[in-house]
């Protein structure tokens, strides 16, 4: 099976099961509620009651999945601290299952993230103003570069052979490839996270630098280390170095509008609103269900 096929196939096994355990709480609850319902619509229970049983379900309901993120983002966060704290970088939690480390590493501001797939972004800045992006080849990236305008491009370094690569200046990526530091880089970082990442990315955008670790290919198990993260950030920052004492690529690049606000936290805060307009809506509805069946049903 291929690695992609067998990644969404352990996506699928993690949906069914923490689909199973919900099942385990909600239905009897449910069924509770239903026998209360019976019981008011025979006239021996109040509809006082049958309002007073619902809001206490729905509250055990939110608080025990309250207590179930809250007890998952301790447990991450010690975890997340114990990588990124000992490199100088500070964290927080910008969103349920988002975090966030930002800090100085050789002079240089960096971010890194982790956040729901799972995947850890780990970005650099950069004066660089241009685009190129490296990864690793499997059934997903092929499709993408085969559907997109632009054909991949080939080169002759042997330790990108087989990756997928498209640059904006390509003459430029060409000749920091013949570096073999610059390859050996690039080829290191490819290999980040082999034991658990599947999508493993290499992207310069104009302003900064990036490395992204995405989709888990095992079942459940997932980590990285400091010294794990030190040696990518070491990589990275000798990319940099490489790329930038290089004679400037011609061809050059500007943010979209997508990128700027990403980068300035727009998107960020109108996915916080719409995941409370959607809660809101949920409570709502739950209310507006609750209220017309003691009004009619009862």
């Amino acid at each position: 099976m291929s690695r992609v096929l067998k990644t969404i196939s352990h996506d699928i096994s993690r949906g069914f099961l923490i689909g199973f355990v919900a099942l385990l709480i909600v239905i009897p609850g449910a069924i509770l509620f239903l026998v209360l319902l019976y019981e008011n619509n025979h006239q021996t229970i109040s509809d006082a009651f049958l309002i007073v049983a619902g809001v206490v379900w729905m509250g055990v309901f939110l608080g025990g999945m309250l207590l179930f993120i809250t007890t998952t983002n301790r447990r991450r966060k010690k975890w997340l601290d114990s990588v990124f704290n000992p490199l100088g970088l500070t964290g927080r939690r910008t969103m349920v299952n988002w975090w966030q480390y930002t800090g100085s590493v050789n002079g240089r501001e960096m971010l890194a993230r982790f956040y729901r797939g799972p995947t850890l972004d780990l970005i650099v800045n950069t004066p660089l103003q241009t685009r190129f992006v490296v990864a690793t080849p499997n059934e997903l990236t092929n499709a993408l570069s085969n559907g997109s305008q632009k054909p991949p491009m080939r080169v002759s370094t042997v330790e990108l052979q087989g990756m997928t690569i498209s640059a904006l200046d390509e003459d430029w990526f060409i000749r920091l490839c013949d570096s073999s530091e610059f390859a050996g880089c690039l080829a290191r970082l490819l290999q980040a996270g082999e034991s658990w990442a599947l999508l493993k990315q290499v992207i310069l955008a104009p302003g900064q630098i990036q490395l992204t670790l995405y989709r888990n290919k095992n079942l459940f198990k997932y980590d990285f280390t400091a010294d794990e993260v030190k040696t990518w950030l070491d990589d990275l920052l000798l990319l940099l170095q490489i790329a930038e004492s290089a004679p400037a690529p011609m061809v050059t690049a500007e943010l979209s509008n997508l990128e700027k606000a990403a980068r300035s936290g727009k998107l960020t805060r109108r996915a916080v609103w719409i995941v409370i307009a959607f809660f809101l809506v949920i409570g709502a509805c739950f209310g507006l269900t609750l209220w017309f069946l003691v009004k009619y049903a009862g």
